[in-house]
């Protein structure tokens, strides 16, 4: 790869409540004090508050990492057809239609900016896309390159009070309108996962063999991926104490187990933007 470096992802984790809201860091129905400004798909701005949506009776639903459903996330309140909005010097909050926004920065900065994406998901046996079935969330982004990836993690427990995280990742080219859902049934399968990529190029050869190279072992392909990401894992590993020789009470911490797998993903995307990069491209 042309100049890969590797980089270490700082990442957003929210613990204190399953991230079940349209705005991720708020609870449901909660109004946040700080003010923000709601950027428009045409350059225009309003200053004011925002308040998330209201919990429903799907929230109920236990969501499990033995569930069949691919398309459990639409049972939480993450989809946003509109956002509750109250301009400054208002009392009365009004809707304003997702589709029309680009980007809500909480307290007028970037520091805490969520953007709206239009997702598309896949049919499960094929890879076709449901391309007349969009549907918009808010999100901050993991990844900014030339991928940008929005992931949302979901805790659960299993019949015997377990413990199970499930992560949905979005992906799109940085400067697309076109979000792609990636499954989260795919991250039991690497080769599975590797080929939703194709979604970016597909009718580039070079870029389409090297994905199918990449999900064979024992491939250069394959292999510079393992060794790129052995220290990506050895880098976190080590910045956070860990033993990486000694990982048995760290794999049933939740919150290690959250940070290690986000931690290989992220860098998966980019490792992946990098390669389109170079090979779509010609970067």
């Amino acid at each position: 790869m042309k100049n890969f470096k590797i980089h270490f992802f700082v990442i957003l984790f929210l613990f204190a409540y399953k991230t079940n809201a349209q705005f991720a860091h708020l609870k449901n129905n909660e109004e946040d004090d700080q003010q923000v400004l709601v950027v428009f798909n045409d350059g225009g701005t309003k200053t004011g508050y925002i308040k998330n949506d209201k919990t429903n009776a799907a929230l109920g639903r236990t969501l499990s990492l033995l569930t069949t459903d691919l398309n459990a996330f639409k049972h939480t309140n993450t989809i946003a057809d509109h956002i509750l909005f109250r301009e400054e010097g208002s009392n009365d909050f009004n809707k304003i239609d997702a589709k029309n926004i680009k980007q809500v920065r909480f307290n007028s900065s970037d520091s805490l900016s969520y953007d709206r994406i239009t997702v598309y998901r896949f049919k499960r046996k094929n890879f076709e896309l449901k391309k007349d079935e969009p549907e918009m969330m808010f999100a901050i982004s993991q990844v900014d390159d030339v991928f940008k990836m929005y992931s949302k993690y979901y805790l659960s427990e299993d019949s015997t009070g377990r413990e199970n995280e499930q992560y949905f990742f979005f992906v799109k080219l940085r400067d697309s309108d076109m979000t792609y859902f990636f499954s989260k049934s795919s991250l039991v399968n690497r080769a599975y996962f590797l080929e939703y990529f194709k979604i970016f190029a597909p009718d580039n050869v070079e870029y389409t063999t090297y994905i199918d190279r990449l999900k064979k072992k024992g491939t250069p392909e394959f292999k510079e991926f393992e060794e790129a990401g052995k220290a990506i894992t050895s880098k976190f590993l080590k910045e956070n104490n860990i033993d990486e020789n000694n990982l048995t009470n760290e794999i049933f911490d939740i919150e290690f187990r959250v940070k290690s797998i986000s931690n290989h993903y992220n860098f998966m995307f980019y490792y992946m933007g990098k390669k389109y990069e170079e090979i779509v491209l010609g970067k």
